[in-house]
């Protein structure tokens, strides 16, 4: 069964303030009906008993002689009276009396009691009260049930016709409420489908007077800051794919036009081949590489692991050391402690490597590489020395951007995304990098972690997974 409910947000506020009033003024109405009508009829048996109990003060004072003339001074507002003998004979009944009262007047009960009197076609109130003479006789007072009931309509009927238009009023009054309160918000909202589709750099102005949506507000300005800084990223990376994917391409056509002419020699068909090789190389590493950022920036569920950075880095020396050999590049490996860090063992592995493989690239042969591993300030420190030409000022600034490289390196071979990646790695492990130049000659670069305590890998982790591996002495890892 479909309910129907407004498909506004001040639809419904309207509704259900309409719906909160119309039940309260239900409610109330259901209450002050059953209080008047109770107040009514205790005001009609006090009346009853009042006119009883006169009657019995003037019938003393009189006597039976003038019981016509205390009948008539009694009675008024609804009530009727008479008075009977013990046997139930009318002895005296300006108005009469109903044949229903006079029936059940032997079973009474004495005053003050009000006794209810279920009759056709109308009921009644009765009191009867002993009065004091020479004939035992008694005085009847009664009150048809009738008058209650026209007055109970009577209310009804005004509540039936003020409870619709209290409930129309209350929604329009609520309709007008909730649209003033929600003004702001559905200014909000038409800002944020501007920005939205036109233009990322503009803000929602704050609303300081409501509080919820200022907050609303500030969210909103944070996220359009987010998505405009993600745009930016997203439209200089594609400049600058476009970019560094032309040149190679371009080499590529240009030797392949060149080899297919047919007018090439072998050796410049050869030399065509080998340059289309290299540029064809350089486009695998460099989609490589970018398969790695999207990878490490895909948003997925980061892994949280123990992971030895000291056995890393042993591993990444180990496996580079035939590299820095034929370079006549001497690595030095100074890990003299385990450096637990939390983050995803793959990821952790590639950083020491690659930047071990960066600063083999760009060290003159006969030169040093010094690599320290160690814990200061609950901080698991990477730090590798190079004596190769350092970095230019903008480099120090440049660095980690995608594709960026030396002018001095850019005929070399790479792809510029090296450092990126590793920033994106240690960025992954809530880490930090920072490069700095080295007097008189040389690179440092500083890699740093949280470190993890022993007691809360044992916790968590089989501790046979994180003891630390044996690091080589520095002899052994020395080209």
């Amino acid at each position: 069964m479909m309910r129907w409910r407004p498909r506004t947000l001040r639809g419904r506020l309207a509704a259900g303030h309409t719906l909160v009033v119309l039940v309260s003024i239900a409610a109330f109405a259901w209450f002050a009906s059953a209080l008047s009508a109770e107040m009514q009829r205790a005001d009609s048996d006090k009346r009853l008993r009042t006119s009883a109990a006169s009657l019995r003060v003037l019938f003393a004072r009189t006597g039976p002689r003038s019981q016509r003339a205390a009948l008539l001074a009694v009675r008024g507002g609804g009530v009727h009276g008479a008075v009977v003998d013990r046997g139930g004979r009318v002895l005296d009944a300006p108005e009469g009396i109903p044949a229903a009262v006079a029936a059940v007047f032997p079973q009474m009960a004495p005053f003050p009691t009000v006794t209810k009197l279920h009759a056709e076609p109308e009921d009644f109130r009765v009191v009867k009260l002993a009065l004091d003479g020479k004939v035992p006789s008694y005085g009847l007072f009664w009150r048809a049930v009738d008058t209650f009931d026209d007055i109970d309509l009577q209310t009804s009927l005004a509540f039936a016709i003020a409870v619709p238009l209290i409930a129309a009023a209350a929604f329009f009054a609520g309709d007008l409420i909730t649209r003033r309160a929600l003004a702001p918000l559905n200014a909000v909202a038409a800002t944020a489908a501007s920005i939205e589709s036109r233009d990322l750099s503009r803000r929602i102005a704050p609303v300081p007077d409501v509080a919820e949506i200022a907050d609303l507000s500030a969210t909103l300005n944070r996220m359009f800051e987010r998505l405009e800084s993600a745009f930016a990223r997203q439209r200089r990376f594609t400049a600058d794919a476009s970019h560094e994917f032309r040149t190679p391409l371009s080499v590529i056509i240009a030797e392949a036009d060149l080899a297919a002419g047919g007018l090439a020699s072998d050796a410049e068909y050869r030399q065509a081949m080998r340059l289309i090789l290299r540029e064809a190389k350089l486009i695998e590493a460099m989609t490589h590489d970018l398969l790695v950022l999207a990878r490490e920036e895909s948003g997925a569920p980061a892994i949280r692991e123990p992971v030895d950075l000291a056995n890393a880095v042993t591993c990444a020396v180990e496996r580079l050391y035939d590299l820095a050999r034929s370079r006549r590049i001497t690595m030095r490996a100074r890990c003299t402690e385990p450096a637990l860090v939390a983050g995803n063992p793959t990821s952790i592995a590639r950083i020491p490597i690659a930047l071990l493989h960066n600063a083999l690239k760009f060290s003159d042969e006969g030169t040093r590489i010094d690599v320290t591993v160690d814990v200061v300030d609950d901080m698991a420190r990477l730090v590798i020395d190079d004596e190769g030409p350092g970095f230019s000022d903008e480099g120090l600034a440049r660095a980690f951007d995608r594709f960026w490289r030396a002018d001095t390196h850019r005929d070399g071979e790479g792809s510029g995304l090296g450092l990126a990646i590793v920033k994106s790695l240690v960025d992954a492990a809530h880490g930090t990098i920072v490069l700095t130049n080295r007097l008189p000659r040389g690179c440092r670069v500083t890699v740093a972690f949280p470190a993890i305590g022993r007691a809360a890998v044992a916790d968590s982790t089989d501790s046979a997974s994180v003891q630390p591996v044996r690091v080589p002495s520095p002899s052994a890892l020395t080209a």
